[in-house]
């Protein structure tokens, strides 16, 4: 017996088999919506029968539509996962449905019937929605819109010469009542850097100190804004887990931490460019202006803009681009004076005309302003005019408050608002810029009413972008459906019969066909 167990048994070995796995596509989980059926009525012709036709053609969207950038982040071994057009598929259909939360959309899948058609009848939780956003979120965020939106341009045929653009405040997912105050960040910063430096082998302590020294920079930076703009810098507040959400005036008029998301329409009303910045509307026109750009391969032959983007930078990147814009110095009353209208109630700079030759301004009174000085002011020169003959002046009482008579201040832009007063002068520019509201204000309505998107869900500017790009993706695929009808439907149906059929030549000759019926 013990001679037995002294003999040792030499088993093959097994070599490691290379498998070639790179030209290999993964493989997911999807089911057939027309298996589906509700008391033997097919759930295809049950949807048609109750208005909701327009479901099916939002997934005949997304079936036509390029989602390589989803499919290549997915490893050929291991489980199948669910197909990414079908989760992208659900989300849309939960934002169109005012249902976005993940809770809320894993419970679409179970119950709603549109969301049965949508997803074949799986029904992914929420932990599968979620892993799907924060897997594909630099996707979503930009590089998926740009692609679905060339799609529906080149598929409906779209042309737009002038575009909107505007911006609007929504509040951020964190409650202001957690705002603390710039001192306050200082310190909680120093603390926690001092707590990380003591355990450097502590992940969580690491990270916290890392949040806590971004928030003290960011409010650090907030302070030296409000200083330059001659407001208090101990008053400046931050929100300690989401810094990037800045406290600023709601559309309601309430203060509020929030984000600025901002959109570009062209005259179908299609969503053409989207960025969020923290606060600054002017910061994302070039970044629309490059997504506009890639979607039409042409730049836009006018540009409309409401007054709050009337600056030296917006203006001179126009001209430098060369393309006609309309931007009004500000707020134009419904008497359709199209001048500035000054807040306390006195003339306003605009009414006084610059001289160039003799660098003079002449107010109303035909009194004249001249040069004092050249002083530097929010980070750019500026030259000062005073009033020599203000004792007497019958209108001093409307034109200023001061006992030193009116100053006026002459910033680098000045020169180009003057030039965009010239244009507004002329009736065709007038009632060209009446079109601005009527393009890019809907879409705005669209989103805040109609898709619930009064405040972010997300914290983080990183996941704010993400969660506002799936809203216009959302607003896009509902427009297209919009605009072309059942026109999706009969193009994927002869994608289907002449995809194996006919090489490319030919199938594009079948679409130019059907198009010109």
């Amino acid at each position: 017996m013990e001679a037995l167990c002294k003999i040792s048994i030499k088993r093959p070995v097994k070599k490691a088999i290379k498998k070639n796995i790179a030209n290999k596509n993964p493989t997911f989980i999807e089911k057939n919506s027309d298996a589906i059926s509700i008391d033997e009525v097919p759930l295809r012709e049950y949807l048609k029968s109750i208005g909701l036709g327009w479901v099916i053609n939002l997934k005949n969207i997304l079936l036509s539509s390029d989602i390589s950038a989803f499919t290549k982040k997915y490893h050929t071994r291991g489980r199948k996962a669910i197909h990414p057009r079908t989760i992208l598929g659900l989300i849309v259909y939960g934002i169109l449905m005012r249902q976005s939360s993940l809770r809320e959309l894993e419970g679409l899948a179970n119950r709603d019937l549109g969301a049965w058609w949508i997803c074949g009848g799986l029904r992914p939780d929420h932990s599968t929605i979620g892993k799907f956003i924060s897997l594909h979120s630099e996707t979503l965020s930009e590089e998926y819109f740009v692609t679905l939106t060339k799609e529906l341009v080149n598929k409906l045929k779209l042309k737009s010469s002038d575009y909107a653009a505007d911006g609007t405040a929504i509040e951020a997912a964190s409650s202001r009542y957690k705002l603390i105050k710039a001192e306050a960040a200082h310190i909680a910063s120093e603390k926690a850097q001092n707590e990380a430096s003591a355990k450097p082998e502590d992940k969580n302590l690491q990270l916290k100190a890392q949040v806590a020294k971004k928030a003290s920079e960011i409010v650090k930076h907030c302070q030296e804004k409000r200083k330059a703009n001659g407001r208090p810098p101990d008053k400046a507040v931050i929100l300690p887990k989401e810094p990037e959400a800045i406290t600023q005036r709601l559309k309601n008029g309430t203060y509020r931490p929030a984000y600025k998301p901002s959109i570009m329409v062209d005259q179908n009303k299609l969503i053409i460019g989207q960025y969020v910045d923290p606060t600054n509307e002017n910061a994302a026109i070039q970044p629309m202006l490059n997504q506009q750009k890639v979607i039409h391969e042409i730049l836009p032959l006018c540009m409309m803009l409401d007054a709050g983007y009337s600056s030296f930078f917006i203006l001179s990147l126009f001209i430098e681009l060369d393309i006609d814009i309309l931007c009004p110095q500000g707020r134009v009353d419904r008497d359709n004076k199209w001048q500035k209208m000054s807040r306390n109630k006195i003339f306003d700079k605009c009414i006084f005309k610059y001289n160039e030759e003799l660098n003079i301004y002449t107010c109303p009174e035909k009194k004249e302003l001249r040069f004092v000085k050249v002083t530097e002011e929010r980070k750019q020169l500026c030259s000062q005019y005073s009033c020599v003959d203000y004792v007497k002046c019958p209108s001093r009482s409307k034109c200023t408050k001061s006992e030193k008579g009116r100053k006026i201040r002459r910033y680098e832009a000045d020169p180009l608002k003057e030039a965009m007063s010239e244009v507004f002068k002329n009736k065709k520019a007038r009632k060209k810029y009446c079109q601005r509201k009527a393009i890019v204000e809907p879409v705005f309505a669209e989103i805040k009413e109609r898709q619930g998107l009064t405040r972010f869900r997300t914290r983080g500017l990183k996941k704010v972008k993400t969660e506002f790009s799936l809203h216009c993706i959302a607003y896009n695929l509902k427009r297209a459906i919009s605009l072309g009808g059942g026109f999706y439907l009969l193009i994927f149906h002869f994608q289907q019969i002449t995809a194996n059929n006919f090489d490319k030549k030919k199938q594009n000759c079948v679409f130019y066909a059907i198009l010109t019926l």
